[in-house]
C-alpha cells in the first residue's frame, strides 16, 4: 500500500512539473504598444489565438487575420484575443503593428522580439519555420532559410546586413491557449471552417 501511494506521489509530481514545463516553454517577454513587457501572465483569464508574421506581408498574414476573425465572430465567441508575433523587428513596432492587425479584429495586440535571439528561440518552441529573402539573393538562387541541415544559419546574417529589400518567408499557424494559459493546440489548416472547428474543439470548455 505504501509503495502504491508512493508511486502515486511521484505519478502527481511527475505531471505537474511537465505541465510547467510546458507553459515555461510557450511563454514569453515582448514588447507591447507603449513599450511595455508582455508574457503570456498578461493575458491570464482570456482565450488566445497566437499568430506569428509581420505588417508588411503581402498576403499571408492579412488572409489568415481575415479568417480568424471571421471564426471568431461567426462562434460568437467574444472572449478571444489574437496575440500577432511579428518576425520582423527590424521594420515593425508594437504601436503600428497593434494598428494593423486591429483593423481586422479589434481585440488584438502586435507583440515585438526584442532581438534576433527571442525570434529564434520562440520559433524554435513554437515550432514555426521562417526565413528572410533578400531581393539581391532571388536571382542567384541563394536565398536564405532558417532552417538548413537543422541547425540555424540565417541569425548572423541578417543582423549584420543593413538591406531592408527583403521579405519574410514563414509558416502559418494560429496557436491556441485557454484561458488559464495553458497550450491547447496549433491550427495549420486556415480555411474558414477548419478554423472554426478546431477553436471549439480546443476551447469547448471555456
Amino acid at each position: 500500500m505504501k509503495k502504491i501511494f508512493c508511486c502515486l506521489i511521484l505519478m502527481l509530481f511527475s505531471a505537474c512539473f511537465n505541465k510547467e514545463n510546458v507553459k515555461e516553454k510557450y511563454d514569453f517577454s515582448l514588447l507591447g504598444p507603449d513599450n511595455k513587457l508582455y508574457s503570456l501572465k498578461n493575458f491570464q483569464g482570456e482565450n488566445l489565438l497566437i499568430y506569428f508574421g509581420y505588417t508588411l506581408c503581402a498576403d499571408v498574414c492579412p488572409t489568415s487575420m481575415a479568417i480568424a476573425s471571421q471564426a471568431i465572430k461567426e462562434l460568437n465567441k467574444n472572449d478571444i484575443k489574437i496575440i500577432f508575433i511579428s518576425l520582423d523587428p527590424k521594420r515593425d513596432n508594437a504601436d503600428d503593428t497593434t494598428e494593423f492587425v486591429q483593423y481586422f479584429y479589434k481585440n488584438s495586440i502586435a507583440l515585438i522580439p526584442k532581438n534576433d535571439r527571442e525570434i529564434v528561440n520562440l520559433a524554435k518552441n513554437y515550432g514555426v519555420k521562417y526565413g528572410y529573402i533578400y531581393q539581391d539573393s532571388i536571382n542567384d538562387g541563394n536565398g536564405y532559410e532558417l532552417e538548413k541541415n537543422d541547425k540555424i544559419q540565417v541569425e548572423q546574417f541578417y543582423k549584420n546586413n543593413d538591406n531592408e529589400n527583403y521579405t519574410v518567408a514563414h509558416s502559418s499557424s494560429f496557436y491556441i491557449f485557454d484561458k488559464n494559459g495553458e497550450y491547447k493546440g496549433e491550427i495549420s489548416n486556415l480555411t474558414l471552417s477548419n478554423v472554426k472547428k478546431k477553436i471549439t474543439e480546443f476551447l469547448d470548455k471555456n
